[in-house]
């Protein structure tokens, strides 16, 4: 993700950006604060203090462009 354009330039803007993959496995923690009944294999998922603000299926390059985006607006 590091050379998605996208993340470099947020990280140039000191903007913080934390991408974490799971393969197969989603995390307890993050399984619970989703919506019920979501079960998409691709998917972002935002979280602002703890707490799921957005959530966007597809392709994590594709996904976290989107969401970086909308923050920027």
């Amino acid at each position: 993700m590091e050379k998605t354009e996208v993340v470099k330039s947020a990280v140039n803007a000191n903007q913080i950006v934390v991408a974490c993959a799971y393969q197969g496995h989603v995390a307890d923690s993050v399984k619970a604060a989703l919506p019920s009944g979501f079960n998409e294999r691709q998917f972002v998922a935002k979280f602002v203090n703890g707490e799921l603000v957005a959530l966007r299926k597809g392709l994590p390059e594709e996904a976290i462009h989107a969401l970086l985006t909308q923050a920027a607006q």
